[in-house]
């Protein structure tokens, strides 16, 4: 897996720099990712209330949600552990319709929680064999609207995690948590996107952690 993923990060990382010459967007496009528990939807929806701007949701919270209404919460589980590749195709096709969406809207700023490059971190890291759909030219045309990318570092606990994984049908194992936001860093710096840590910070409208984004 890994050395189809490097040679697909080679390969779409020189289409990006053309790309960003000839796709210019209307609107300002940052993306915030890392592994779960991060704290990347609240830092989202903080954000939101200083920039009036547009929330594109993570996919697959949403994929996991239409899997819970539809067959349950256990079977939700179940069918992820058998067929993560096909849990990670079904969200990366969201994230591709929902993003396209975004990047010809009219709005100025939109925030990004996770892109469909962040398949690509989560199949290097557990073994899966990439989406087809994931060609170069798709891969960097996700990355060339990209304007910036954060990359948080944990801030909830393994308690706050667990509490979440009974409440939400997720299945997150908080000891993976900062080794896959380094990966996802990786992956999006490999394919030249402008990414910057974010370390952990006080919360809020008002925190530290709303501060330092609004910076960068």
């Amino acid at each position: 897996v890994r050395q189809q993923v490097e040679e697909l990060l080679e390969a779409a990382a020189r289409i990006v720099a053309e790309l960003k010459v000839t796709q210019a967007t209307g609107s300002r496009i940052i993306a915030l990712t890392g592994g779960a528990g991060v704290g990347k939807t609240t830092l989202i929806h903080d954000l939101q209330q200083k920039l009036e701007c547009t929330i594109v949701p993570e996919p697959a919270m949403q994929a996991i949600d239409m899997l819970n209404s539809a067959v349950g919460m256990e079977a939700q589980k179940a069918w992820r552990r058998e067929f993560p590749a096909a849990f990670g195709d079904l969200i990366g096709r969201l994230a591709i319709a929902q993003e396209e969406r975004a990047a010809n809207g009219p709005d100025a700023v939109v925030l990004f929680d996770r892109t469909v490059l962040d398949n690509i971190g989560y199949s290097l890291a557990r073994g899966y064999a990439l989406p087809s759909y994931l060609t170069a030219e798709v891969v960097a045309q996700a990355a060339a609207r990209l304007e910036h990318v954060l990359v948080l570092d944990q801030v909830a606990s393994a308690e706050d995690l667990e509490e979440r994984n009974r409440a939400t049908g997720r299945m997150t194992d908080p000891k993976q948590t900062e080794s896959m936001s380094g990966t996802l860093e990786w992956v999006y710096v490999q394919l030249n996107c402008p990414t910057q840590r974010l370390s952990a910070g006080s919360r809020g409208v008002d925190g530290k952690r709303v501060q330092m984004a609004l910076k960068q």
